[in-house]
């Protein structure tokens, strides 16, 4: 029994160390402005896309796309890291001349060190925002397979390093006592 209380104050002892630590995260990638802005109810169609973010980004591996209400592409391609900002921290792409309706920005940025971020936000030609419940989004600046919370996870982790060496402490003593 003594040996079990040692293992479960050890275990005990081991979480909150690990609890005591920040888990290592990616950056997190900001828009710093965008034209059009997102949301923005435009009465001329632009002939391009804009947005400018807070890092610097790979070109040839992040990408920049805008979508009708049908999510058909209605870019002109090609929408990238604009090449010709020295500091590659922003994206453009080109438009034909847009029919009144809702677009959607979508974009997914690859940072220098490979971190990736995606997102996406509305903008409106001629037209008033749609109303709640229809299919387009707006405004996420993070991903959908955003990771779960670290404390969380560093919690799960803690147990199961707890009951594994219990288990390992409680086997120990069992083979000892027969031998």
């Amino acid at each position: 029994m003594r040996y079990f209380l040692l293992s479960a104050w050890f275990a005990l002892l081991v979480g909150i160390v690990f609890l005591s630590f920040e888990p290592a995260s990616a950056h997190e990638v900001e828009i710093v402005k965008s034209d059009p802005a997102a949301g923005a109810v435009l009465e001329q169609p632009p002939d391009r896309v804009t947005i400018w973010f807070n890092e610097e980004n790979q070109s040839g591996k992040s990408t920049f796309q805008v979508f009708n209400s049908d999510d058909q592409p209605v870019d002109l391609g090609g929408g990238g890291v604009d090449l010709t900002d020295p500091d590659h921290a922003s994206m453009v792409v080109n438009l034909p001349a847009l029919p009144d309706g809702a677009y959607l920005v979508r974009w997914k940025v690859v940072l220098l060190d490979g971190d990736e971020s995606e997102g996406e936000y509305v903008f409106y030609v001629g037209a008033k925002p749609p109303l709640a419940g229809q299919p387009m989004s707006s405004g996420s600046s993070a991903s959908a397979d955003s990771p779960p919370n670290g404390k969380f996870t560093m919690w799960i982790s803690v147990v199961i390093i707890a009951l594994i060496l219990v288990i390992l402490v409680y086997l120990f003593r069992r083979a000892r006592f027969r031998a």
